[in-house]
């Protein structure tokens, strides 16, 4: 603690250039000579104290020789204050010294409620000084450490709910079409880290409203046709995994738009090339052996104040491969006996299974007219499950609909069904698409429900032993943040980093909708834990909304499929970055159209010179990118350079991505908290006495000299203002200025940077501790 609180006088106040205790542009008045010698004695008898061992670095720190100087120091400081400091102010600041004095005299020989936020109001601050609210007080602290702790507690009662040997879902109800759910229940036997709710949907069959007998069936069916944001498809059923009293979420009108996944005229091309050519690419698998494209998508939904998680398997008839399909069953055919032969038209067997089983147990009659894949349909062939979650447990319901789909196919070369699919692997799609269409009649939901639990089972075995549903959420990141990395060349991924440090307007575009949420979520993965992005984010933007959203004032980071908006891509507004993920480019904008954006540096810079400083900062951080990760051709020309392997592989790679952005932002942050002033209104108790005053209800305002930021960081650039030790986690100082921006080169980016919202809540949620304070 000593050593800590020394490091905190040296950074703050003390140390050469950058501590408050020296002139800076901001400051008009100088110390006294005396004062600057008694000032340089402290700073070398501290120096010298911290250049030996740990114990006699805290023995001399707690010296009587440093606190003699100390006790010093502050006595010319008050003597310096009172002859110059005080009289200067009373002159230069007569508006604020009389407010003080009324305060003062108002508050009977003391400073009144209230006065530092009367005084802020009224009094013109210099133009270099920026006022910042603390995010939170003690009290509000202690309000959300007791909410934290009741939803820690409400988590806990959740998992105890789930570790049951079965979840009892009574009185359920469907929460998109109103109807209720008969009772049902759900053997889990591990504690549960997987979906919230299974949704089904497809294209309707021209004959669904005369489908259904009773009355119940009616109004399912009825429900089933409700419109959707995507007018070909509908709700086949919302079947809840979890109980309605453990599980709070809830469906958006528009999940569709997020869940379905059109058919790509790319995937199409695919198909036609490899029935024609024999050329095959990605469609051995994306395509099954009876004429299905198979898409497995990870998405995310705003809703309200949260987001929902999903993962969708969708399936799509294409008309074109249908006849190489039934071919290569009729030859794969011929040498397989007739009882083990698939055919095209799914496994009736597992299809009657769950429509008898709904029969038994519901006493529903089975009314299923044929097969779901027999049925004619005005709009195409379309179905798809969605797994839903209020958590980000991607990763387990990304594993259970893969098990599902895996489990339902049947393998023509009589492979085991255990066994991952593989592109060699022959695979079939519609036993599981028809099994999926029969949950139009709700009698099936129960059985079909029970025949998911080994699916959701599999999903979440290899997260039995992780303490909760964060460890999946760390490993989808980890993920998504190598997704990108193998997306982006070093230079265009160290541009798109400064673009969203910089908070500028960023459309992430692909032909793969899983990596728009891969790449957004790696994006933000390089700004955390330090910073963290506070603007409109949304992974994957629904076709109807892209041309109105591209259009929002304010910083966003969306994600936008290039085939279905080519059009809205090739006029974005002049002030949006385009990253094209499937060409590894990142495209700034020419210009800024909004004048609110344009910046104006102590330079005299604008908008253009921001744009040359980005793109020349990216090459300098690419530099250290690709050295790090691809060490082979980046270091290729060096004399002991390495041109055959990578320094780093896999997850490793990112991790000295990661690393190196975070080492940049330090050094933006690096002596920031001697630029802060914290300014706090207490208020006294109400017998008004010495003893009761307190910190509770306290008024709180950080000011903030950008001015001094600005001399900061010229001095990091020069290799000046050092920490007192190696490295100052509480300030970010470190002895390496390798990163280090000076004004002359990068001022407007540094000052982009210190308008961005990000560096306000980063100035807003330091202590008080960790800078001056009043």
């Amino acid at each position: 603690e000593l050593l800590r609180l020394a490091e905190h006088l040296w950074c703050i106040f003390l140390a050469p250039g950058g501590g408050m205790l020296d002139s800076s542009p901001s400051t008009s008045s100088r110390h006294s000579n005396d004062c600057y010698v008694v000032l340089n004695t402290v700073r070398r008898q501290i120096v010298a104290a911290v250049t030996s061992s740990t114990a006699e670095s805290v023995a001399a720190l707690a010296g009587d020789e440093l606190n003699a100087s100390l006790e010093s120091l502050s006595r010319e400081l008050l003597f310096d204050y009172t002859v110059t400091t005080h009289r200067q102010f009373e002159e230069r600041n007569s508006v604020c010294y009389e407010m003080l004095c009324k305060e003062f005299q108002k508050g009977g020989g003391r400073l009144g409620e209230g006065c530092v936020e009367r005084l802020l109001r009224g009094v013109y601050l210099p133009a270099c000084i920026s006022v910042h609210r603390p995010e939170r007080d003690e009290e509000d602290c202690r309000s959300t450490a007791t909410a934290d702790t009741e939803s820690s507690e409400d988590l806990a009662d959740v998992e105890k709910a789930h570790v049951a040997s079965s979840v009892e879902v009574t009185d359920g109800h469907n929460i998109c079409s109103g109807e209720k759910v008969d009772q049902q229940r759900l053997p889990l036997q591990e504690s549960y880290h997987n979906a919230d709710y299974a949704i089904v949907f497809g294209t309707c069959d021209d004959n669904d409203e005369n489908e259904s007998d009773d009355s119940s069936s009616a109004q399912s069916a009825k429900a089933s046709a409700a419109p959707t944001p995507d007018s070909t498809l509908r709700l086949l059923a919302t079947l809840s995994l979890v109980s309605p009293t453990t599980s709070e979420t809830s469906i958006p009108p528009t999940l569709l738009s997020y869940a379905s996944v059109p058919l790509s005229s790319k995937r199409r091309d695919c198909y036609k090339r490899r029935d024609t050519c024999g050329i095959s690419q990605q469609s051995d698998v994306a395509c099954s052996d009876d004429g299905w494209d198979v898409s497995l998508v990870n998405f995310v939904v705003p809703n309200a104040c949260d987001v929902i998680y999903g993962v969708s398997l969708v399936f799509h008839r294409i008309e074109d491969s249908i006849s190489g399909s039934k071919d290569l069953n009729q030859q794969q055919g011929k040498d397989a006996s007739d009882e083990s032969k698939p055919t095209a038209t799914g496994d009736k067997s597992k299809i009657i299974s769950i429509s008898s089983g709904a029969a038994s147990d519901n006493k529903c009659p089975n009314n299923l007219c044929g097969l779901w894949t027999d049925k004619s349909r005005r709009d195409g062939d379309t179905i798809g499950i969605t797994l839903i979650s209020s958590r980000n447990v991607i990763p387990a319901m990304r594993a259970t609909l893969s098990h599902l789909y895996h489990t339902h196919s049947q393998s023509i070369n009589g492979n085991d069904d255990t066994s991952p699919l593989s592109s060699k692997q022959h695979h079939l799609a519609e036993p599981l698409i028809n099994i999926l269409g029969s949950l139009s009649n709700q009698c099936t939901h129960s059985t079909f429900i029970n025949n998911l639990m080994p699916h959701l089972k599999h999903g979440i075995t290899p997260w039995l032993s992780a303490p909760s549903f964060h460890t999946q959420q760390l490993h989808f990141t980890s993920q998504s943040a190598l997704h990108l990395l193998q997306s982006l060349p070093p230079v265009p991924l160290s541009l798109l980093f400064l673009t969203a440090l910089l908070e500028r307007k960023i459309v992430l575009t692909s032909h793969r909708r899983s990596l728009l949420l891969s790449a957004a979520t790696g994006l933000q993965s390089l700004l955390a834990p330090i910073l963290r992005w506070s603007h409109l984010y949304v992974p994957f933007v629904p076709d109807q909304f892209v041309r109105d959203i591209v259009q929002y004032p304010a910083p966003f980071m969306i994600g936008v499929v290039r085939e279905e908006n080519e059009s809205v891509l090739n006029s974005l507004p002049s002030d949006v970055t385009l990253v094209d993920l499937d060409m590894g480019k990142v495209v700034l904008p020419m210009g800024c159209s909004n004048a609110a954006l344009e910046v104006s540096t102590a330079s005299g810079g604008n908008w253009g010179d921001l744009r040359c400083q980005m793109l020349r900062l990216a090459e300098i951080l690419g530099s250290f990118v690709g050295e790090q990760v691809y060490g082979g051709a980046w270091g290729c020309d060096y004399v002991f350079g390495d041109d055959t392997t990578e320094r780093n592989g896999g997850n490793g790679s990112w991790e000295a991505v990661h690393s190196i952005c975070q080492k940049f932002i330090r050094e933006l942050l690096a002596g920031t908290n001697s630029c802060c002033f914290w300014v706090e209104d207490k208020r006294h108790g109400e017998d008004k006495t010495e003893n009761n005053y307190t910190d509770k209800n306290k008024d709180s305002s950080v000011l903030f000299d950008e001015s001094r930021f600005y001399h900061i960081k010229n001095l990091r650039a020069q290799g000046l203002y050092m920490p007192l030790f190696k490295n100052d986690e509480s300030t970010y100082l470190t002895a390496d200025t390798s990163l280090a921006l000076n004004t002359d080169e990068f001022g407007a980016i540094l000052e982009t940077f210190l308008r961005s919202q990000a560096m306000s809540t980063y100035t807003s949620s330091r202590p008080k501790t960790s800078m001056a304070y009043w």
